[in-house]
């Protein structure tokens, strides 16, 4: 009896481990596997949705520094001082007050320097910073990051041309630290890292000079790396995969022990709780997705569609231009005196005046209709299928609701230029055409404030 006691119990036992095995065969490895697979793309998701923050940092930045680059008289001055018609301090005693004027408008600056001759010009803040580049001449514009510990500062590079010849280049410091914060919320290690550091890391299999990000493994660790667009700076995000893969070890563990008391309970109920289980991966990865979607084609502040957003247009204008069926309207909107607005109320009223401006369009455009925030205080608004008496009496409509119906604390009005598009053939036409009427109705404004003064004072 005993004997066949023994034997019933080995029986038992050896099937019960022949049920595990073919369940951790079945189950527990495959899944393993996948959800390897969607961690690994989660986190390159996420390193790149950082990635892209930072460089709209950057882009505002150099866009920022571009303005003040481009102010024609004071280039004009730095012209007359190589003709010899004015002296050093003659040229640095005009330039001074209208380059700092220009850095009133930077946000989180730490300090500037204009290089003329080699010479500093005229300078703000931490210009110590800068001594070792007063020798160095940049051919384009140029940018280098600097990240240490919890501090990370943005340094650009614009040169001044006039028609003929270089001219110098304006430096200007940035403190980005902000942003730093923001894409340091993950439990990633970031760097900023140069070419030498990079190959260093990544040994011989380097693959330096990409424009897409790439995934690397080694040493028990997986990082993502990406080359910055005009810097010889790279970043860098390393997470050691037994962080990683923590959760979709415990994961699948959990998954199998409960699968293994389920399926000796109950078939249909080890069924469900699995599909349950994969469903809620999908649906985080799902949302990993939309989520980084959705960064890539809004503007963060305003809500509004980014600048990446007018590539899809323009394809899709392709294809109807190609069929003979495009029909739509193209405006140029740009804030009335928004450096005034930030001077004088602060730059968070500037910031709230942008969301409010696009608020306003958002609730009186039809649906289909896009608007874009180009840039600082501009707007592209896309009217498909509109012609353009049509587009006009929207616009129209909007700038007499920021008139007479105000729903915010300080006035905000804006200048808009306005135009028609059938044919690919004439985009780049169209645009020019925007443009010069958007500044031509800033101008006639500006013309009629200076009218109403000049006529009030006479009557006085």
């Amino acid at each position: 009896m005993d004997k066949i006691i023994n034997k019933f119990r080995l029986t038992i036992l050896i099937t019960l481990i022949l049920m595990a095995g073919i369940i951790v065969g079945i189950i527990h490895f495959p899944m393993r596997s996948e959800l390897e697979k969607e961690t690994i793309h989660n986190f390159e998701l996420e390193a790149r949705l950082n990635m892209q923050i930072l460089e709209q940092y950057i882009e505002l930045c150099l866009l920022g520094t571009r303005s003040l680059a481009s102010r024609t008289e004071i280039r004009n001055q730095a012209a007359e001082y190589y003709e010899g018609n004015v002296t050093w301090e003659e040229m640095t005693e005009y330039i001074q007050p209208r380059y700092m004027d220009g850095l009133s408008s930077l946000r989180n600056l730490v300090g500037a320097a204009r290089i003329i001759d080699g010479k500093e010009a005229v300078s703000f803040g931490k210009i110590e910073l800068f001594s070792d580049d007063y020798t160095r001449i940049p051919e384009e514009d140029m940018y280098v990051l600097t990240h240490e510990k919890d501090r990370m500062t943005l340094k650009v590079m614009i040169p001044l041309f006039d028609e003929t010849r270089f001219l110098g280049y304006d430096m200007v410091l940035f403190d980005a630290t902000k942003i730093l914060e923001e894409i340091g919320k993950t439990d990633y290690n970031f760097a900023i890292f140069g070419k030498s550091e990079i190959e260093l890391l990544t040994g011989e299999d380097t693959l330096l000079g990409f424009s897409e990000g790439k995934l690397y493994h080694k040493n028990g660790n997986t990082f993502y790396i990406k080359e910055f667009v005009s810097s010889e700076q790279f970043y860098y995000i390393i997470v050691p995969d037994k962080y990683l893969y923590a959760p979709v070890e415990m994961l699948s563990l959990r998954i199998t022990l409960v699968a293994l008391v389920v399926i000796l309970s109950a078939v249909l109920y080890s069924n469900w709780y699995i599909v349950g289980k994969a469903r809620a991966v999908l649906e985080i990865t799902e949302e990993s997705r939309m989520k980084y979607k959705e960064y890539a084609i809004k503007d963060t502040l305003t809500g509004a569609f980014s600048r990446r957003y007018l590539e899809k247009v323009r394809q899709e204008w392709e294809a109807e231009s190609a069929a003979g069926v495009l029909q739509a309207s193209v405006t140029f909107v740009d804030i009335d005196d928004f450096k005034g607005l930030n001077d004088r109320y602060g730059h968070d009223v500037g910031d709230e005046a942008l969301k409010y401006l696009v608020r306003v369009f958002n609730e009186n455009i039809r649906s289909g209709d896009v608007l874009i925030r180009n840039g600082g205080d501009e707007f592209i608004l896309i009217l498909k299928d509109c012609y353009l008496y049509k587009a006009t009496e929207i616009v129209t409509k909007v700038q007499e609701i920021l008139r007479e119906h105000p729903d915010f604390a300080y006035p905000v009005h804006f200048s808009y230029g306005i135009s028609e598009i059938t044919d690919m053939a004439h985009y780049d036409t169209m645009l020019r055409e925007v443009d010069s009427r958007m500044y031509e109705n800033k101008k006639a404004k500006k013309v009629s404030r200076e009218f109403a003064v000049e006529h009030t004072e006479q009557k006085e």
